[in-house]
């Protein structure tokens, strides 16, 4: 890392938090060997998010800024919306949950790996999480670790890296904020991860566990640990869910192909067509086009999905 203190907005999407959105925020202004400005969104929250919420002293408050909107975005539009509105003065963007605690060399750590990497092409950066009880007082267990490396094929039908570990640098933000959102993705870290490698950008995952992941009846979108995360993920796919989903993001992703290499957009076209082409076209279309999961169950899902149409 440079001996300047790069300049990081954190953009935090907010709605309904306010239970546990201090130590959230307290935990991004505790940030070491970064200069950290926090940009919450406040998506139509009732009440509304206000500064008084957060007991910040004087020298916080300064960094802190609240947005608030006048209808509900959806978390996947508030922060792109966020990201869209951030401007390009800062050196490095980082998404945040409302309700988790980061570990205090989160941003530091993220800006020296991405530092590694070609700062003239978009590079996104994405790390494990530790899961904890709503009090954070028990350790539950950390995400998964992924060891193939990240790519646009893996990118297709997986989403590993939570939106609360994202970082990206100038180029990256640049990159995602020329994309139009006529369908909305179904997530934002999801889509960060497709577009960002379909794009020939960087991704780096870091097997780091970065913060604590608050488990609560609230969350959006849970953890995906353990068996009971893979049951759901089986159920999910047999319903056929996972279709819907692959389908509004291969509809986001067509939208904005012009942003993708040449062999991307082909992979893309391929993966559309062979979803609903015959048996044997399916079955083939992963390993034509190097389409796959990170291990070898979720790989024999994936097939089972495209056996059966629910991928």
């Amino acid at each position: 890392m440079s001996l300047r203190r790069p300049k990081i907005l954190v953009i935090l999407g907010f709605y309904q938090g306010h239970q546990h959105v201090k130590g959230q925020v307290q935990s991004i202004l505790a940030q070491v060997n970064v200069d950290v400005t926090l940009e919450i969104y406040d998506d139509a929250s009732i009440p509304p998010l206000c500064l008084s919420h957060l007991d910040l002293d004087e020298s916080q408050t300064q960094k802190v800024i609240i947005n608030h909107h006048a209808k509900n975005l959806g978390f996947q539009m508030n922060f792109l919306n966020g990201l869209l509105k951030a401007g390009s003065d800062f050196d490095y963007y980082a998404f945040s949950d409302q309700d988790d605690e980061w570990h205090r060399k989160k941003l530091e750590r993220a800006v020296t790996k991405i530092e590694t990497a070609t700062q003239s092409r978009a590079v996104l950066y994405g790390a494990r999480t530790e899961a904890w009880d709503a009090t954070l007082e028990t350790l539950l267990g950390v995400s998964p670790l992924f060891n193939k490396p990240p790519c646009f094929g893996n990118a297709l039908v997986q989403s590993i890296m939570g939106g609360n570990t994202l970082v990206m640098n100038r180029a990256c933000r640049t990159l995602i904020c020329q994309t139009n959102y006529e369908t909305v993705p179904v997530s934002h870290d999801w889509w960060c991860y497709q577009l960002v490698s379909g794009a020939g950008g960087s991704i780096i995952y870091d097997d780091w566990p970065c913060l604590k992941y608050r488990q609560h009846a609230g969350n959006v979108v849970g953890s995906n640990r353990g068996w009971g995360a893979r049951l759901s993920r089986i159920r999910r796919l047999l319903s056929g869910e996972f279709y819907g989903l692959n389908s509004q993001n291969i509809s986001a992703l067509e939208q904005n192909v012009e942003l993708l290499t040449p062999e991307n957009q082909r992979r893309l076209q391929e993966f559309r067509r062979a979803r609903n082409g015959k048996l044997f076209t399916r079955v083939l279309m992963p390993l034509r086009q190097k389409i796959s999961r990170q291990t070898a169950l979720g790989q024999l899902g994936l097939l089972l999905g495209l056996t059966l149409r629910r991928v």
